[in-house]
């Protein structure tokens, strides 16, 4: 979802005739397992587009799940390779 965000903003293309934008990204305040509050930061959205503001921020709300328990820790690494 924060990838597709991203994309929406113009970081990215969908295809490869698309423009990429470069001063469009995300940056991430939270991250998974941190404590936030009601009113805290989660991210910056940049683009130099307006109109994509509105469906990016849906978007990358929808990467975010709350809960008053913390998450599970992932492993670093999944498996190696030889």
């Amino acid at each position: 979802k924060i990838g597709h965000a991203s994309l929406l903003l113009g970081a990215g293309r969908s295809k490869k005739e698309d423009m990429i934008q470069m001063g469009a990204g995300i940056l991430l305040s939270a991250k998974r397992g941190d404590y936030v509050r009601k009113g805290d930061l989660l991210a910056i959205l940049y683009t130099d587009d307006a109109d994509t503001f509105p469906a990016a921020k849906d978007e990358l709300l929808l990467a975010y799940t709350f809960s008053s328990e913390a998450p599970a820790i992932a492993p670093l690494i999944y498996d190696v390779i030889r």
